[in-house]
């Protein structure tokens, strides 16, 4: 499967204390740059537009219909779901030809959710963005940064998200990444060590009750069970090829093993792991916060994980 990111905008309705998109440069596509790029990229299987926020680029529902005018087969959004709590407006992107929502929701706790995004009342319209897309039929899921404000209390959100909402949503769990405001913000990066009792209860009982789920940026001396979840070892297993086009590069770059490695680290006792060859280890600022000494060796085949 390809898939290919445009990032419209690097501007947001939101200004989370974790964001990874530079703010000191806002800028954002033409509606003539954009449709250039889907012309480009009309070989790719799934488009997703990214930010910053999509949904407040002006020229979304136009850029949904050119895409599947291309013939691109599902077109996505990676949104924060705030202005998708007006329905009308949800509709209009359903009609351009939208199949799928990825929402942004870091917490079931309105204070710390609207205390992460830095947006007084984001939770309220995020949750009502979410039943607007439900009840358009809009596939979706959620991403959930994991941070130190929230890993306490992963297995309760899970809960919320089944009882708040009448389809059930696949979730992904995303360690935070230390970089740009995240590195600004240290506070809110938590140690592995201390996430893993919380992860492993709500990981398992999403298993239990058949929510899918989806694991990103935790080293798979982390996820012992969990490790098919990784989104690292699903796409290297794979070899699955993505694009991103951002928009500060003016360029579209594939993703490949080098960018991983320049990104990520391992310990030294990462070498005794027998699932050293198919981890990626973690951050390389993360490793800049707290070092490497949490990792440990997994004596685990790779083969019975990869079921080759």
């Amino acid at each position: 499967m390809s898939i290919a990111y445009i990032e419209l905008t690097n501007s947001c309705n939101q200004n989370c204390v974790f964001c990874v998109r530079p703010r000191d440069n806002i800028t954002k596509l033409t509606n003539e740059s954009a449709k250039k790029l889907i012309t480009k990229l009309r070989e790719t299987q799934t488009l997703v537009f990214t930010g910053g926020e999509p949904t407040i680029w002006s020229g979304l529902q136009e850029m949904i219909v050119h895409a599947k005018r291309q013939g691109i087969v599902s077109v996505f959004i990676q949104t924060n779901a705030v202005r998708l709590a007006d329905k009308t407006y949800t509709e209009s992107l359903k009609l351009a030809g939208l199949d799928k929502a990825n929402i942004a929701l870091h917490s079931h706790k309105k204070e710390i959710s609207d205390s992460l995004t830095q947006t007084p009342g984001s939770f309220v319209k995020t949750l009502e963005g979410i039943k607007n897309v439900q009840d358009l039929n809009i596939d979706h899921s959620i991403s959930h940064i994991i941070t130190s404000k929230n890993y306490k209390h992963l297995l309760d959100f899970v809960k919320f998200i089944q009882k708040s909402f009448l389809k059930p949503i696949p979730l992904s769990f995303i360690f935070v990444r230390p970089e740009i405001s995240a590195w600004d913000n240290k506070w809110v990066v938590p140690k592995y060590s201390q996430i893993e009792p919380y992860l492993y209860d709500a990981l398992s009982y999403c298993k239990k009750q058949d929510v899918p789920f989806i694991v990103e940026y935790i080293p798979l001396c982390y996820l012992r069970g969990f490790e098919t979840h990784s989104v690292e070892l699903k796409r290297g297993a794979s070899n699955e090829a993505f694009k991103t086009h951002w928009i500060d590069t003016k360029k579209i770059r594939k993703e490949d093993q080098n960018y991983i490695d320049t990104l990520q680290t391992k310990g030294k006792q990462c070498r005794l792991c027998w699932l050293n060859t198919i981890c990626h280890g973690v951050r390389t600022n993360y490793s800049a916060i707290y070092g490497t000494s949490e990792l440990f060796p997994v004596y685990k085949k790779p083969e019975e994980i990869l079921g080759s």
